[in-house]
């Protein structure tokens, strides 16, 4: 509701009654016209169209008067005051200025007559008619104006004849009252009488057709219709100066009150019909200020775009009509430059009203379109007409589009200014600064989406102007203005300050999901997208470079969440039980919450949409890099819980069924981990050549990889001390089934059918080199202590331990099992679980050996031998000759007596025969021809195959101790048995290499409180001295 003015209080005293004339001329003037027009009693008569029908209504005078007190809010005291000073004006004179402008005359006969015409009014005092100038001619052109005084308008008419003369035009001419009486040819052709009043309302400017008129005694049968083209209107006579702004001032009051009483009556905008009483009070007014109809047309249209509660579609129509009556040429020079003023003062108030677009056409407001569309056309049509065009032109004001772009521009500015002052003046603190400007920007993004699109389509179909790109650009340009530095330093602050004690509650803003800070940046995101789409000028606002500003938000963010993201996996490892989710599922709960980071940092990433050109890869690999830091953490913590997911067997540490589990779980992380660029849209980096995520990733899951095999040997290691006791039981008792029963087969089983196969492998590869070296180290440390039936169980417990790893199946290690370690501890068991005399026969056989790899090489010492067995068994030896060039080159030397040299036969082992050894004749030559046949009986086949024939060639000393040249070995298998045709063998002598059957005799050593092994090394030791040296060495 408009605030009603109060009323005005009039005082007694004589200067406060002329301050009232003075304030309220226009008053006078109103009250002056309706009681010198009207009368104080007096009706005023208006015609009212409605659904084209005309209704004539009479209005009385004190209806106007109370008009009058209506529009300008006066109390009874004031009105009469005014009155008074109303009625002491000098009365009001009214005139008709008429010009009678040419005829058209239509005849049956030819040939042309003089015409005039007269003009006369009821109220002339004179009685004396008015006359045009006499002109012959059928189409007549007068020109001729009149003025003549109006008494009473209401009742007056005027009255108009026209005469023609075929007679004596001469007598016409100068006495043409004389010329009517003795000229009888002077008819009269036609009459037109019009009412006062009609002239007042309408102003008449057009062709009138006279009715034809006949006298008594006058036939005038030869006209056929006569019309004439008059104009003519009624001034006044009053000195009220300014006549046309009073007028306009008056209008504008008037058009102010009612439409103010529309509004305020919920009847909408105002259409241009004005009640009867107005209509004739602004009638009057028109009359008292002596403006033309046509004029007024423009202070209608002048007074009603001053008003936003006139309809804008009427305002057009008036535009519309000022234009057609131009191209009539109705307006003189003071009208149109009138005219030119109110086109000014048009375009001004629409502009105006256009940088308060959202508020003057409000979005949700059904008539807004409408309205809009109506202004912009009204601007259209006056940019595009030529008359009102050339108007504009000459009064050198800018063209009317780039007036509106201007328009729009301020539009935007004033707007987020206005907001500005309601959201982010208002805030004082950092949060109330981000809620401010969360707010600010919602309201930005309501603009510019459907209310925005509804003006620009407008804008666009009327007038060819992009509404929306103006309307950005200056928005946008003061948002970024507005923001960009309170932005800038909320960001910065949050690297600087931290995020717990006593400015914790302070410091809550953040850069997560749901924050106001991340809201507010969405927001500036969905500007930019919306300028992109709009092509609107995105860089000339700096709208693209609002990433920015967030760049420190973004890492203080990132800081917090992967801190965060640690705890979160340090207390999902706490809680988790580490077993299977299902039975399709190898991994626990741990694993996938660990995921749940990842995942969860993916969406806020993807949220957040991150599109700035010069950080776009720098940020992802920096989550990436913390993302990786967050997997290596987790693995890492896999180690410090090992003992937590051990199982506890009879007291021991052992393998259970969550150590797969926790393999699956790293497996799974390093999996998801390899996924991150292409969540992150880092694909194509990673894919590149000397790319940094594709290094980081690659390096990432390579230690993953091998923090999982360190995993399970540290497991390894963690049970080795079990591995080790029950190996140490197994061997003492010879029972394998705790260590293969309760220890390796439900291990085994477990992961074999939980752990993926090239762990498994690899680990079972670890636990039997962990199993072949314990038992190395047993061996190492028993082997001197032990007899060798402890030995035949140990070696029984590995061979049994070596089927659980190599099964039939092809999940196990096979033939990957014999390893060098493997290998070298069957070859030492065997050894050690050979009894002494079974040892002294290795022995024998490495020396077979060692000849046969020497056979090639050259000695000096060589013994020729035929050897066989009979058919009752009995082996025949044939010593034949010996020879040593060394022994005769020393013999060549020595002056006194020489030595004397045999050869011993000696059959190993020595309690197979019932003779022990045999040996030749000593002769003092060599080479030394013997000749001597031995004989051994008692022999078996089985002793054949296990026996040894051993020939050694002495040389024996009076003086000294003999010395032992060398020895030959013939394993008695290789004796040929009941052969006719035997030959003679030619052995090469030597003394043993000890570092080739050093490992016999060690195990010897160890045993020399057994009286074989004693006598055996003590024999050895008399043949070959430089033994005990060599056992000596052996012992440390």
């Amino acid at each position: 509701m408009a605030e009603e003015a109060s009323p005005i209080m009039v005082p007694p005293t004589e200067d406060a009654s002329d301050n009232l004339v003075r304030e309220n001329t226009h008053v006078v003037d109103a009250l002056y016209a309706v009681l010198n027009i009207t009368g104080r009693d007096g009706t005023w008569p208006v015609t009212q169209r409605e659904n084209g029908d005309h209704e004539v209504c009479k209005v009385h005078a004190d209806e106007m008067l109370r008009g009058v007190q209506g529009i300008f809010q006066l109390d009874e005291e004031a009105m009469d005051e005014l009155k008074k000073e109303a009625l002491q004006r000098k009365p009001v004179e009214f005139k008709l200025n008429l010009t009678v402008k040419e005829g058209r005359i239509r005849k049956r006969s030819k040939g042309n007559d003089t015409v005039y015409i007269t003009v006369n009014t009821p109220s002339r005092n004179d009685n004396q008619e008015l006359v045009t100038s006499f002109i012959k001619s059928f189409a007549p052109k007068w020109d001729h104006k009149f003025t003549i005084p109006i008494r009473d308008p209401q009742k007056d008419h005027i009255y108009l004849q026209l005469w023609q003369n075929g007679e004596d035009e001469l007598s016409w001419l100068f006495e043409p009252k004389l010329a009517t009486i003795h000229f009888p040819r002077v008819l009269p052709i036609g009459t037109l009488s019009i009412p006062i009043m009609e002239v007042i309302e309408t102003e008449f400017d057009g062709w009138y057709e006279f009715q034809s008129t006949a006298e008594a005694d006058i036939l005038n049968s030869d006209v056929e219709s006569v019309k004439v083209h008059l104009s003519g209107h009624i001034t006044c006579s009053p000195d009220l100066g300014e006549q046309q702004q009073a007028y306009d001032e008056f209008l504008l009051c008037l058009f102010q009150h009612h439409t103010s009483a529309l509004v305020d009556n919920g009847n909408g905008l105002w259409q241009g019909k004005l009640p009867a009483s107005l209509t004739a009070l602004s009638t009057q007014l028109r009359i008292l200020h002596d403006v033309r109809k046509d004029r007024q047309l423009i202070s209608w249209c002048k007074a009603a775009a001053q008003l936003p509660t006139v309809d804008a579609v009427y305002i057009h129509s008036l535009v519309k009509h000022i234009q057609t009556r131009m191209v009539a040429a109705a307006f003189n020079e003071e009208d149109l430059a009138f005219l030119q003023e109110t086109l000014i003062l048009i375009i001004e108030k629409y502009e105006e009203r256009i940088r308060c677009l959202d508020s003057s056409f409000p979005f949700s407001n059904a008539d807004s379109e409408g309205q809009l569309m109506a202004v912009l056309k009204t601007l259209c049509d006056i940019h595009r007409h030529p008359k009102t065009q050339m108007l504009i032109y000459q009064s050198e004001q800018p063209l009317i589009h780039e007036g509106v772009a201007e328009a729009l521009i301020t539009f935007g500015c004033n707007w987020l200014k206005e907001m500005e002052k309601s959201t982010l003046l208002l805030a004082s603190s950092p949060i109330d600064q981000i809620k401010a400007a969360l707010a600010l920007t919602n309201e930005v993004l309501c603009l510019l989406g459907e209310p925005l699109a509804f003006y620009d389509r407008i804008f666009q179909k009327e007038m060819k102007v992009n509404c929306y790109k103006q309307v950005y650009g200056s928005l946008v340009r003061e948002v970024i203005s507005s923001l960009e530095p309170v932005l800038t330093h909320i960001c910065k602050r949050l690297l600087k300050e931290p995020d717990t004690g006593e400015n914790a509650e302070e410091m809550s803003y953040d850069f997560g999901l749901g924050s106001n800070l991340l809201k507010v940046y969405t927001n500036l995101c969905q500007i930019n997208f919306l300028g992109r789409r709009s092509e609107s000028a995105t860089k000339e606002t700096g709208i693209e470079s609002h990433h920015q500003w967030f760049i420190p938000a973004v890492h203080h963010w990132l800081a917090y969440t992967n801190n965060l993201a640690l705890q979160c996996v340090e207390k999902a490892v706490e809680k988790d039980s580490f077993e299977r989710m299902s039975d399709h599922c190898h991994f626990s709960t741990s694993a996938t919450d660990t995921a749940s980071l990842f995942h969860n940092i993916k969406v806020w990433w993807h949220k957040i949409a991150w599109d700035d050109q010069t950080t776009n890869d720098l940020i992802p690999v920096r989550i990436l890099e913390d993302q990786c830091n967050v997997a290596k953490h987790y693995c890492h913590l896999m180690f410090d819980i090992m003992d937590s997911v051990l199982e506890h067997n009879e007291g021991r540490l052992w393998i259970g069924t969550k150590i797969p589990v926790v393999v699956a779980n790293m497996e799974y992380i390093n999996k998801e981990v390899g996924k991150l660029p292409k969540a992150f849209g880092l694909e194509s980096l990673k894919n590149g050549n000397n790319s940094t995520v594709k290094n980081l990733i690659e390096n990432v899951q390579e230690t993953i990889s091998l923090w999982i095999s360190q995993y399970l040997e540290a497991v390894l290691r963690k049970v080795k001390p079990t591995i080790k006791t029950s190996l140490d039981n197994a061997c003492e008792s010879g029972d394998v089934s705790d260590l293969l029963n309760n220890l390796l087969d439900p291990a085994l089983s477990v992961l074999c059918s939980d752990l993926p196969r090239s762990h498994f492998l690899s680990f079972l590869a670890s636990l039997w080199d962990c199993i072949v070296l314990l038992l190395q180290m047993k061996l190492k440390d028993e082997s001197k202590m032990r007899k060798n039936d402890y030995f035949e169980q140990m070696s029984y417990v590995l061979n049994e331990i070596f089927k659980c790893f190599t099964p039939s199946t092809d999940i196990g290690l096979n033939l990957r099992a014999k390893t060098p370690g493997y290998m070298s501890l069957v070859q030492e068991l065997e050894l050690l679980k050979l009894d002494s005399n079974e040892l002294i026969s290795h022995y024998y056989q490495d020396r077979w050996k060692e000849q046969q790899d020497q056979q090639q090489q050259e000695t000096t010492a060589t013994l020729v031998v035929r050897a066989n067995f009979s058919e009752s068994g009995k082996l025949n030896v044939a010593v034949i000759m010996a020879e040593d060039r060394a022994a005769a080159e020393e013999n060549s030397k020595i002056i006194t007596a020489l030595p004397s040299y045999y050869v011993k036969l000696e059959l190993i082992p020595e309690e197979w025969s019932l003779r022990r050894s045999e040996k030749t004749q000593a002769l003092r030559e060599i080479p030394a021809t013997f000749d001597e046949d031995f004989v051994f009986e008692n022999l078996e086949d089985n002793d054949i195959a296990k026996g040894f024939l051993v020939l050694r060639l002495v040389e024996q000393h009076v003086i000294h101790s003999n010395i032992l040249i060398g020895e030959a070995v013939i394993p008695l298998a290789h004796i040929h048995k009941n052969s006719e045709d035997i030959k003679n063998m030619y052995l090469h002598l030597d003394t043993p290499c000890l570092d080739s059957v050093a490992r016999n005799l060690q195990i010897l050593n160890y045993r020399r409180r057994e009286s074989t092994a004693y006598d055996f090394l003590k024999k050895l030791e008399k043949r070959y001295p430089e033994t005990k040296k060599h056992f000596r060495n052996l012992q440390t």
